[in-house]
């Protein structure tokens, strides 16, 4: 398992290994406007580039997703990318958990925790059974919305995005800045740098908010506006539950 976070620094020569042992692949990411992330179309636009897929052969590939409401087919929007890299993808789900808006411009309120752990306990269980079906190389799946579903995901996608330009919002608040540097130890793509007595960000950005949800004194600002405190409980669970 390879995290794309930092793509640029893969080690190829071993995946191209690891390619030609393997029965599938998978590709996971958050739905980001009912697409993918840039990272992830940038690693699989990179991967025919720097290796001959055509030599691996055709393999299958699964791709999973996590997402709030709706991804208006989110999940299968790689498709032409992993046909470039020789993949066939077989297998295409998304798994409700929640949204990542806790941003002051956009002040989208989760659902409560209780609810949060219903929805993650639910997704579990459904990734265990969609996992048996990639194992079995059983039938076909590809999640299906409603015509309403697939025209607001079409929306989001064609509409304006806010995903590669966060860094140029991103900014700190000197008078709740303490320099703990947890946003910098937190940055899964070095995007952050001290400079000075202040923080700067760079186009390495990959619009995670880890910086801006995880900040013990709500210090980070987007576009001057910082965060209200116990609004995004999504992210102190999540963060809890997986990374303390």
């Amino acid at each position: 398992m390879h995290s794309l976070d930092g793509w640029k620094d893969l080690d190829y020569d071993a995946i191209k290994e690891e390619l030609i042992e393997a029965d599938a692949v998978g590709i996971f990411h958050p739905i980001y406007s009912s697409d993918a992330p840039p990272i992830v179309r940038d690693f699989l636009i990179s991967l025919p580039r720097r290796i001959d897929m055509g030599s691996i052969g055709r393999k299958e590939a699964f791709v999973l997703t996590t997402m709030d409401v709706f991804s208006g087919t989110g999940c299968i929007q790689l498709q032409p990318l992993l046909e470039s890299c020789n993949l066939d993808l077989r297998v295409a789900r998304d798994f409700q958990v929640t949204s990542n808006l806790g941003i002051p411009i956009l002040t989208y309120n989760p659902v409560e925790t209780e609810k949060l752990r219903l929805r993650l306990d639910k997704s579990r269980e459904e990734l265990e059974k969609t996992c048996d079906v990639i194992i079995s190389r059983g039938k076909r799946i590809w999640i299906q919305w409603s015509l309403l579903g697939r025209f607001m995901g079409w929306g989001q996608r064609v509409g304006p995005k806010f995903e590669g330009r966060t860094y140029r919002y991103l900014g700190v608040d000197p008078k709740r800045c303490i320099m703990c540097m947890e946003c910098v130890d937190n940055c899964p793509t070095d995007a952050i740098t001290k400079t000075d007595d202040t923080l700067e960000w760079t186009d390495a950005c990959t619009d995670c908010f880890r910086c801006y949800n995880f900040c013990p004194t709500q210090a980070i600002t987007v576009k001057g506006r910082s965060a209200k405190p116990g609004r995004h409980r999504q992210h102190t669970f999540f963060k809890e539950e997986f990374l303390d």
